[in-house]
Formats: structure tokens, sequence, C-alpha cells
């Protein structure tokens, strides 16, 4: 328990070190989130916190949220097997603790809703509750309780059957919940959940892939821009997924005319629906090329506008 300390101090250095030197930056999001300082509360604190926390306590079998990139939304956070279970094993240690009073059975079950605090107490922003990530916390417990489940049942069947067939019982039992829990789950992850966040997701990967091969080939990594354009890809991540970390592609028209000294063949990855940048680049340089490619995901098509190198514009001031 000691070296456990130690250790989490140690790594809790770097934090406490920005904490201390940067304490309004670091507590924002927090206090944005408990407070008013960007939204007034809806209702009473105390009525949101209520709320939150019941929210929060049903995401196991019920709804764990809206946040697409690390669940499917309006999914439970558990499998069917997996939840079922988490309340049986919630259930089973209050009984126990009721009859033994002993202190680490209400300590583990209470653990949860305190662990989920990062995401009940989003008072100035409700909807943003339940949330997998800000409830990581509570991932120990609520699995020593579907363990604790599983082994009461367990232990259940062989004091109820003989010896041996008690013992097959149990085992087969554990199998069958175990590979139906797979297979649901394998279910999930698998097709819904990688159906789903491919059409949230914006598909950095396919541009990023097309930017390394201007690069690799006719181009530059340093002549490479992403228009920018609302809610659209991250120009970092581009650059990331071509193999530039570290850069930063965004582009936007205005900006355009600082690109026209460069006589090196260029690369500027548009949205289809950005006329102006079109425009502007069709403007500056007359003789590239527009050209759109399809994504292997629906409505995630983008548009490249090639310039070979040398070329500026006629019309350049």
């Amino acid at each position: 328990m000691l070296a456990i300390i130690v250790l989490s101090l140690v790594l809790f250095v770097p934090m406490l070190r920005y904490m201390l030197a940067e304490p309004d930056a670091f507590l924002l999001r927090t206090l944005s989130r408990m407070g008013s300082l960007e939204r007034p509360l809806e209702s009473p604190a105390w009525l949101i916190l209520l709320q939150n926390t019941g929210r929060a306590l049903a995401m196991f079998s019920w709804d764990a949220g809206e946040i697409w990139p690390i669940s499917i939304p309006g999914y439970p956070a558990l499998g069917m097997v997996a939840g079922a279970l988490f309340y049986l094993g919630v259930g089973l240690v209050l009984v126990r603790y009721i009859k033994t009073r002993l202190w680490t059975d209400l300590f583990l079950v209470l653990s949860i809703p305190i662990l989920q605090l990062s995401s009940t107490l989003s008072l100035a922003f409700p909807a943003e509750n339940p949330n997998l990530y800000r409830t990581g916390g509570a991932l120990i417990p609520v699995f020593l309780l579907i363990a604790l489940a599983l082994d009461g049942l367990m232990s259940t069947i062989e004091n109820w059957l003989p010896a041996r067939s008690g013992k097959l019982a149990a085992a087969s039992l554990a199998i069958f919940l175990v590979l139906l829990a797979a297979f649901q789950d394998y279910t999930l992850v698998f097709d819904k959940y990688y159906q789903q966040y491919r059409t949230s997701a914006w598909n950095t990967s396919e541009i990023g892939a097309i930017a390394r091969e201007f690069a690799d080939t006719i181009g530059s990594p340093d002549t490479i821009w992403v228009m920018g354009f609302p809610h659209w890809i991250d120009s970092r991540l581009v650059a990331t997924n071509a193999g530039f970390p570290g850069r930063d592609y965004r582009m936007f028209p205005e900006q355009l005319n600082d690109t026209l000294p460069d006589p090196r063949a260029k690369l500027f990855i548009v949205n289809p629906q950005d006329t102006q940048a079109v425009e502007a680049l069709r403007s500056l340089y007359p003789q590239g090329w527009l050209e759109t490619l399809e994504s292997k995901t629906p409505t995630k098509d983008f548009m490249v506008f090639f310039v070979p190198p040398g070329e500026s514009s006629s019309s350049q001031p």
C-alpha cells in the first residue's frame, strides 16, 4: 500500500507543478462545468447533481451517453451479461453488508458514485453526463462487483448440487456467460461501433495517405495545405497521419498569397462545399487542377487542388 501511495505521488508531481504554476488554466475546465462561468445553471445545483448521479448509475445497463469516440451513443456501458452481473453484485454486497456490517462492502458500492463525480459534477452542462471518459475511475469497483456476482452464482450452484455435478454445472454456467458476453461485445465493437465511428470521424487517415504520396513523389511536406472549413478535419491530424507529426497544414484563402513565392509543386486539400477556397485557388493558380476523391466512407469525399511546379498567378499583384 505504501509503495502504491509513493508511486502515485511521484506520478502526480508534474501535474502538481502545473497546478501550482497555472492554477486558473488547471481548474478552468472543472470550474466551467461545476459553476456558471460559461452558462447559468438550469436548475438548483443539488437537483442537477441528483439527476446526474441517477443517469450515471444507470449508464451500466441503460445509456452511457453521446460521446461517440469511446462508445456507441444510446448504448449501455456494459453488455447484457456484465450489466446484469453488476447490479446483481451490488445487491449481493449490500445484503452482505446488512448482515455483517463490514465497512469494505459499503465502501465498494459507494466508491462508484464517488469515482463518477468528474462526470456528475457537470452541473452547467448536464447533457455531458454520463461520460465514459470521466467515469473511467469507476471501472475497477464495477468489475469487482461483476466478479463477486459471478463467483456468488457459481458458489450457489456448487452448494445446491452434489460435489462433482455442482462444480461441472458452475463451470459450465461461467463458460456460457463469458462466451455470450464475448459474442455480444465482439458484435458491438467490430460492427456497430466500427460503423458509427467511421461515419462520425473525419477520414484524416485517407487524406494523410494522399498527402504522404504527394510528398514522396513530386511534392514536399512543406507544400501541403488543408483549407480551413467550419467543423471539418483537423489539419494537424492530416500531418500526423501523413507521417509528419508536429506540423499544422491549416490554410485560409486570405493567406494563399504567402504560398506564391514557393516554386515547388503544391497540394491543397479542400472541403467539397468550400466554394470560396476553390475560387481563390483558381484565381491564384489558373493552371492548377481540381479533383474530387471518393472516400471509402459515404459523405467523407474531399477535393485536392494540385499546382504543378513553377506555377504562379498571372494576375498576381
